[in-house]
């Protein structure tokens, strides 16, 4: 039995992490969603969508399922926490990956591991050859794109995926004999990224169709004047429409990429409570820590006024967004 004092430091602990993460899933995540979620309506209905549209849609998508998969992860974590219990890591800032075998090593973490255990390793992993080896990585996440329902899109998104790990992997092994070809981290970082915001398209969209609909409409540039005064975009393939822009379609170009530093540059919330070893030592990979974060500093969580003042604030922002219909993305999972 844990002393007194011993419950009071978890669920302390357990309190602050979970209010951060109510946070992000109520204020961030689901204002995100109001954007997201009338873009992949329109394309499943069929509607006429430009490329600032579809741009929003996807951006907003991209950070709201961040935001409320990491809200999800610490919410379960810090109530685990307030009965003593350190779950494993499941979420460890997979936007700051460099390439996209690094980015299913930091998302949905419990996922990857149960992919490879019972998927990958049974199939063979990587002891029957090279070619094998790259079959094996395909059909894995194939499957585990079908695990997430019985959709063509979400088959289709396993299989980006896994022709993604192929070709990481493939590409490591060029670099490993012409080392000058290694890419900086942030070209490695902007890389992945496209390649996770193409594949979320078919992730969220409701079916294939609607997927590939809001992706033709990439093609499509909206202009506010003369359309035939853009006639030279036509030799590029695109297509051009006279329409009025809204605010909220351009809003996303800097938006995004604000929202995009700080997923890479913030501590994420085992950073911030590592001291308190928020979750269990149990993982085939530690969390890694920010050097930043190994020294005392105000991003570095302690029992202080300053932290009881920022977590109150959260939870109450939090509560005051539960007014609305909130849906957890991962809930049909």
């Amino acid at each position: 039995l844990l002393s007194d004092a011993r419950l009071g430091e978890n669920v302390l602990i357990g309190l602050s992490i979970f209010s951060i993460g109510l946070f992000k899933k109520m204020v961030i995540a689901d204002n995100f969603a109001l954007h997201a979620s009338p873009v992949f309506s329109a394309a499943q209905a069929g509607a006429d969508i430009h490329a600032l549209e579809a741009f929003r849609g996807v951006a907003a998508y991209t950070l709201q399922i961040y935001f409320d998969f990491s809200g999800y992860s610490d919410m379960a974590i810090g109530l685990g926490r307030c009965f003593g219990i350190r779950l494993p890591a499941n979420f460890n800032s997979p936007y700051r990956a460099g390439n996209i075998i690094e980015f299913w090593r930091c998302w949905h973490m419990t996922l990857s591991q149960f992919l490879r255990d019972y998927l990958y390793i049974p199939l063979g992993g990587n002891r029957l050859g090279r070619a094998r080896r790259y079959l094996n990585l395909f059909l894995t996440m194939l499957i585990g794109g079908l695990w997430h329902g019985a959709s063509w899109a979400f088959v289709f998104w396993g299989a980006l995926h896994g022709l993604y790990l192929v070709i990481n992997h493939a590409w490591n092994r060029v670099v490993g004999h012409y080392a000058f070809l290694r890419l900086p981290l942030w070209v490695g970082r902007v890389l992945t990224m496209i390649a996770v915001m193409f594949a979320w398209v078919f992730f969220r969209a409701e079916s294939f169709e609607a997927a590939a609909h809001l992706l033709r409409a990439f093609l499509i540039i909206p202009v506010e004047g003369v359309a035939s005064e853009f006639a030279h975009l036509t030799s590029l393939g695109l297509e051009v429409v006279e329409t009025k822009i809204r605010s909220d379609d351009t809003l996303y170009f800097w938006l995004f990429p604000v929202f995009l530093m700080m997923c890479w540059w913030l501590p994420n919330t085992q950073q911030i409570f590592a001291q308190t070893q928020p979750t269990a030592e149990s993982l085939d990979r530690p969390i890694a820590l920010l050097p930043r974060q190994e020294r005392k500093g105000w991003m570095v969580w302690k029992p202080s006024t300053g932290w009881g003042i920022f977590v109150g604030l959260a939870a109450a922002a939090s509560m005051l967004s539960l007014q609305r219909v909130s849906e957890f993305l991962y809930f049909q999972f």
